[in-house]
């Protein structure tokens, strides 16, 4: 019996009948057989038919194959059909496991865009050895969840030039004018995969299918909050821990380019970026109080039942309309660290990182045009470039079936690329080689020589030619300049220089309080507050979260009761978090260095460390001037300094050095006769 080239079951759902939409209008599939399969003919008709018409190509007589993931028989005939079938029926911890044995006992290869770690997992421990046995591939995460984050890596260790150790990568959604809500499918999963963390014992499953240790590089990713500012130069907002399963999924690519391919395995951290901290604290809340309600029966059923109203219609059961979708786009940014030297594997680099590179992937919508095009380029990749995959069948990811294959190709296609954004070297006694595409700014190159800590000579490379910057006189005043927040203790007092503000220590003693104290004092009295409040909260909540949870349980009525007042103290136990995001705009302390004409401003820090900011009076920016007064959830500063807002007093009386307060004030208008 014949087999279709391409399957694909679950058509007629909403993700489904994009990916059939895209594979009739791509280039790659013209002479490619394909039927679509689901449980309904008549709706596998109608999606037929809807593709006729939006696309103007007559697709109504496509084969047509009824199966059902509750039966067997169905999909054990439909797998007999298929060479790939493209598996498009979620949620896949409930629907999913019976089309993977059916392909595997029938000789077909499956692919899915299942984003469920647990899952995923649970499947290669099953059927990899079947697999392997009957030849087929098994390749889960083939939608956005995982390409992007797993062939981007790929991506970029095959171009870091050196060895690579660690990346951070940061997965960038954009909405246009329209907005933008998920299908409630996917919410419908998130749901499934929360409430079963705690029995689906990935660990003991992480042990059978990764079961020898490998030896990764000894500088491992740095460690950071759960909300944390990103302050590079190609990008700048917030980040937090990325929920989905971009982490596992490179995690097993890792280990199998490690134990397979002998290449070196890296450390890796996921986050998604938002523009703002206000918006970072109301999704980090939203998913705090989301994981919480999942994990009862009653609350559960509840989240279920209206994913509109509890999501904020950031899910909604029709999806995102036509517009929302040809507004959406995406961008993953990857910033990989490493050596610019290539050791053997089992031989660990002893010096100080010293090469970075940056990488996007960019696509458009990611939820299902992004998809769409993710999942075919899978299919095309094992259909005709199958001498690039492994010579073995089995349960593989992305990047180590696809890795060595022309899919980068298919998935520029359907516009998904890859690209390299910049990279520099710090090699010591050496020319320092910099590599940029686009726009490149002065500031972009103080900081990098400021974290070289030493003299160094620079050239850029622009696309088209190379040109030489500057020499190591023309940045001899920038060693000690540093766009970040560094401890106080380690700036030499020397490098200091003086207070150029009135207060106690400038005064004699006995002298009353100045203005500036008493900020000071309330600044110390709200960071306390906020440190303090912030540990209460996150040893209180739990407790009267768990009271308000047993009560709801025992008397249905007090639910919608629970949910507003639990609610209510994750939103209490945050606000001193909020606090010090305020209080932290607020100098104590300003000192000037008439020889290197540095300015540092001293800030406390969450845990009341002292934190100081360098920078030179032309690095000031007019807080009405600044264009991240936009950003800013209070928009409150009278100065910006590397983007970051300052409330500096504009009052020149407050001030025992005047011309340092001219310097420090010279790019900011200030109102004639302020005080």
């Amino acid at each position: 019996m014949s087999r279709y080239d391409v399957v694909v079951y679950g058509a007629s759902g909403f993700t489904g009948a994009y990916i059939v939409q895209y594979l009739v209008t791509s280039s790659h599939f013209e002479g490619v057989t394909y039927a679509v399969a689901g449980r309904s003919e008549s709706k596998l008709r109608q999606v037929l038919s809807d593709i006729s018409d939006r696309t103007g190509r007559n697709v109504r007589s496509v084969p047509l194959i009824e199966a059902d993931s509750a039966d067997e028989d169905s999909l054990a005939a439909m797998a007999r059909q298929a060479k790939v079938v493209i598996n498009a029926v979620g949620p896949y911890r409930l629907y999913g496991e019976a089309v993977v044995k059916a392909c595997v006992e029938n000789g077909a290869n499956h692919l899915d865009i299942s984003g469920e770690p647990a899952w995923i997992e649970q499947m290669q421990a099953k059927y990899s050895k079947e697999a392997e046995k009957q030849g087929v591939f098994v390749v889960s995460a083939c939608g956005w969840d995982s390409i992007p984050a797993d062939l981007g890596v790929n991506y970029l260790k095959k171009n870091f030039g050196g060895d690579l150790n660690h990346v951070e990568s940061f997965v960038q959604i954009k909405q246009g004018p329209a907005g933008y809500s998920f299908n409630a499918g996917t919410y419908q999963t998130l749901i499934l995969g929360i409430s079963g963390a705690l029995t689906d014992k990935l660990g003991a499953i992480r042990k059978q299918i990764m079961p020898e240790k490998i030896v990764r590089g000894a500088v491992r990713v740095p460690k950071r909050g759960t909300v944390w500012e990103i302050k590079e130069k190609e990008l700048d907002g917030y980040a937090l821990p990325f929920p989905g399963a971009d982490k596992s999924v490179i995690n097993r690519s890792q280990y199998y380019d490690a134990t397979v391919n002998q290449k070196r395995p890296i450390h890796m951290e996921t986050y998604i970026r938002v523009s703002s901290m206000f918006w970072a604290v109301v999704l980090g809340l939203w998913v705090t109080v989301f994981s919480v309600l999942v994990k009862w029966p009653s609350t559960r059923k509840f989240l279920q039942q209206y994913p509109d109203l509890c999501s904020f219609h950031m899910f909604k059961n029709s999806g995102p309309n036509k517009e929302q979708m040809a507004q959406a786009s995406f961008v993953y940014w990857f910033f990989g660290y490493g050596y610019s030297e290539s050791k053997p594997q089992d031989e660990q680099h002893e010096e100080k990182i010293n090469r970075k590179v940056v990488s996007t992937c960019k696509g458009p919508d990611a939820g299902y045009i992004a998809t769409s095009g993710c999942i075919l380029s899978s299919a095309l990749a094992v259909l005709k470039d199958r001498k690039n995959l492994p010579k073995e069948g089995g349960v593989y990811t992305t990047a180590a079936a696809f890795g060595n294959s022309n899919i980068y190709e298919y998935l520029e296609s359907f516009g998904v690329t890859f690209q390299i954004e910049g990279i520099w070297t710090d090699e010591p006694l050496r020319s320092h080689i910099l590599v940029i595409t686009g726009d490149m700014q002065l500031q972009l190159f103080r900081r990098l020589y400021c974290s070289f800590g030493q003299p160094t000579r620079f050239k850029v490379l622009l696309s088209a030619h190379s040109k030489f910057l500057a020499s190591n006189e023309s940045f001899s005043t920038l060693q000690a300049v540093s766009t970040k927040l560094i401890p106080l203790s380690s700036i030499p007092q020397e490098k200091l220089g003086h207070s150029i503000l009135i207060h106690k220590d400038t005064l004699p003693k006995g002298s009353p309080k100045t203005a500036h104290d008493i900020v000071a004092t309330g600044v110390f009295a709200a960071k306390v507050l906020s440190l303090s409040s912030s540990i209460a909260g996150v040893v209180m909540v739990p407790v009267l979260s768990s009271y308000l949870w047993e009560a709801a349980a025992e008397r249905p009525n007090m639910m919608l009761f629970a949910i507003v007042a639990n609610t209510f103290l994750v939103l209490l136990s945050f606000t001193p978090i909020l606090l010090h995001f305020l209080a932290k705009r607020f100098p104590i302390n300003i000192y000037y260095d008439h020889t290197s004409k540095i300015f540092t401003t001293v800030h406390y820090n969450f845990l009341m460390r002292k934190m100081a900011l360098r920078f030179e009076s032309k690095e000031v920016v007019d807080a009405q001037m600044a264009p991240e007064m936009k950003k800013i959830w209070i928009p409150l500063a009278t100065a910006f300094v590397h983007k970051k807002p300052l409330l500096i007093s504009l009052d020149r009386n407050a001030y025992v050095d005047k011309l340092a307060f001219d310097e420090l004030t010279r790019n900011i208008e200030i109102p004639p006769n302020h005080d």
